[in-house]
């Protein structure tokens, strides 16, 4: 296995905030950076070994720790898959650069961080400009670690007017899930929202997410489920329903040549196995109502040591 730690550069964004057009790189340090308590927690994401602020590449203001499997099974899936997450983040392709749309989905997502209590500190894996943080105290210690490194910049005006959490400063690392740049039993939230369905080793990401939690913290994922509804866990929705969300999915795929990004589909017992194999204790499942069965959140305990088998 080779790493390959990264040593890209990225472009000038703008951005608009309150009516106004803003060079992001002119305010760069009061609207992304690091502070005390983040760069107090910092490690090397392969060697896991504490390191300063100064031991790391940066990018535009932005801390560079991510590491690339560049020769391993999945990188291609991978990397196409994030050039076109990054390409529908930026550009608002799936909320038509609407408000509402953004709004509508505060509303529905607000369910779930109602239902599940994220004691901080908290790193959000996979967790771009935020957005969580809506439901967050303003004190939460937080840190959002991610692969698009300009997601702090390139955020769509619409989606910056929606969430009011995107005009604070943001805590925010550059890097992989599978190679978190932070030290050991660190937090005591691990947050991971449609993520680990994109990732190119789900296995280390969660042990990773193991790693980094304080003995009893808790992981919560959410993730759009295959074998829907209800994760294939045999609940039924009615079959026109059913029809209509196979039959929409399959002509916006055919009209638009989309292609499917995700590089796992589990249902439910998947998850569930993932998670317990890897070092927790899985409470009961969360469907978001908005999905009708589709997206489920679980939240899971670490335990004190992971099992391995013979």
């Amino acid at each position: 296995m080779q790493l390959e730690r990264s040593r890209c550069t990225a472009p000038q964004a703008e951005c608009l905030r309150g009516g106004e057009v803003t060079n992001i790189l002119a305010v760069l340090e009061e609207k992304t950076y690091l502070d005390d308590w983040a760069a107090s927690v910092l490690a090397d994401p392969v060697s896991k070994e504490p390191r300063r602020l100064e031991d790391f590449s940066f990018i535009d203001g932005v801390l560079d720790a991510r590491v690339y499997l560049r020769s391993s099974a999945g990188f291609k899936e991978w990397a196409d898959g994030q050039a076109h997450y990054e390409q529908w983040e930026s550009s608002s392709a799936g909320y038509r650069d609407s408000i509402e749309a953004y709004l509508r989905e505060i509303e529905y997502d607000a369910e779930v961080y109602s239902h599940f209590d994220l004691s901080a500190p908290i790193i959000d894996v996979g967790g771009g400009s935020g957005t969580v943080r809506e439901f967050l105290a303003e004190s939460a210690e937080y840190l959002s670690v991610d692969p698009f490194i300009e997601a702090p910049h390139q955020i769509p005006p619409s989606k910056a007017a929606a969430y009011r959490c995107l005009s604070r400063p943001l805590n925010f690392v550059a890097g992989m899930a599978e190679f978190l740049p932070v030290r050991s039993e660190t937090f005591r939230t691990v947050h991971m929202r449609s993520m680990l369905d994109h990732v190119q080793v789900r296995e280390l990401a969660v042990m990773e997410a193991w790693r980094v939690l304080e003995p009893g913290g808790s992981l919560l994922v959410g993730l759009s489920l295959g074998g829907t509804p209800y994760g294939g866990s045999g609940a039924r929705e009615p079959l026109t329903r059913r029809l209509r969300t196979w039959v929409g999915a399959g002509l916006r795929r055919i009209i638009t040549r989309e292609k499917d990004h995700h590089v796992w589909r589990p249902r439910l017992q998947d998850l569930v196995v993932l998670l317990e194999e890897n070092g927790f204790d899985v409470g009961e499942p969360f469907w978001q109502s908005e999905w009708k069965g589709r997206v489920v959140y679980i939240m899971g305990t670490k335990r004190l040591k992971i099992p391995r088998s013979a």
